[in-house]
């Protein structure tokens, strides 16, 4: 069974539009901490416009929280793993898989959040030339054990 704040946390990620975008932001302390592959940023102020800024960037975001693990002692946090789908205008219909990592602090607010999405593979990989290196590069460093 998983905490009230995180079951809120995950139903307002799951129906998250650009109307709720107060909601969410209340569900966050006023001095938190957001990062992702692309923003290093602070405060409740900043988390709101990090998901304004996906809602003016692209077409039809909606977040699916696939597994939610959480310790509450010796402190609150909790581990989320999602897909995120949507459209975009030169990827098209496109989806990526990510993992958020969060803190709540004493009042159940999230005081820390930390999104883990591989930006190379969501994005980098689908623009020409530059995804072409990248997917040699991958090909490259790769392991390959016999057979």
């Amino acid at each position: 069974m998983i905490s009230t704040p995180l079951q809120t946390l995950i139903e307002h990620f799951e129906q998250l539009g650009p109307e709720r975008l107060d909601a969410l932001a209340a569900l966050y302390s006023q001095d938190c901490s957001f990062r992702d592959p692309f923003n290093h940023l602070h405060g409740r102020a900043s988390v709101r416009a990090v998901f304004a800024d996906m809602y003016a960037t692209l077409d039809v975001p909606r977040f699916v929280v696939l597994d939610a693990f959480e310790t509450v002692e010796p402190e609150h946090r909790a581990f989320l793993s999602w897909d995120c789908h949507f459209r975009h205008p030169r990827l098209g219909e496109h989806s990526i898989h990510g993992s958020t990592l969060l803190h709540f602090d004493a009042h159940g607010l999230v005081s820390r959040h930390r999104d883990y999405w591989d930006a190379a593979e969501s994005i980098y990989e689908h623009i020409p030339l530059l995804g072409g290196v990248l997917r040699w590069i991958k090909r490259r460093i790769a392991t390959h054990p016999p057979i």
